[in-house]
């Protein structure tokens, strides 16, 4: 059974990000945030909602609610193997309304992250260069 929650990684009065957490498998828990940003003091610990002195406390909290239970749907309904930190990202993704990757445009996803982590350390040139064979 997965169980899916909502945190924020502050306790000071700074503007955060809502993360959604999932247990899906043997304790791996997987996190990535939400799209939604609030001040930590508007955030209820206990509850794993936004209080009610928030402004647009009911449709973030209801957006919470919608998006808990697309997770739930989805891990219910699709293949235990794939449930990794890519996928939960995907999902939130998708129900912020954002498209789902296709073949045709998954080639140059990857290849932007690639570029944005540079891990090999490239030149500007490059980047550039391979930006435009791109196009």
């Amino acid at each position: 059974m997965a169980t899916v929650g909502f945190r924020i990684r502050t306790k000071n009065k700074s503007y955060v990000f809502i993360k959604i957490y999932l247990y899906a498998q043997k304790s791996v828990r997987l996190e990535t945030s939400t799209g939604i940003k609030i001040y930590s003091k508007y955030w209820n610990k206990n509850l794993q909602q936004i209080n009610y002195e928030a402004p647009n406390f009911e449709k973030n909290n209801q957006k919470l609610i919608e998006l808990k239970k697309y997770v739930l749907d989805k891990v219910k309904d699709g293949p235990k193997s794939n449930l990794d930190l890519p996928w939960l990202k995907l999902l939130v993704y998708e129900f912020n309304g954002g498209q789902k990757f296709t073949e045709e445009n998954t080639v140059i996803f990857q290849s932007k992250l690639w570029i944005k982590n540079n891990s090999l350390r490239l030149k500007p040139n490059t980047i550039k260069f391979l930006l435009n064979l791109r196009e």
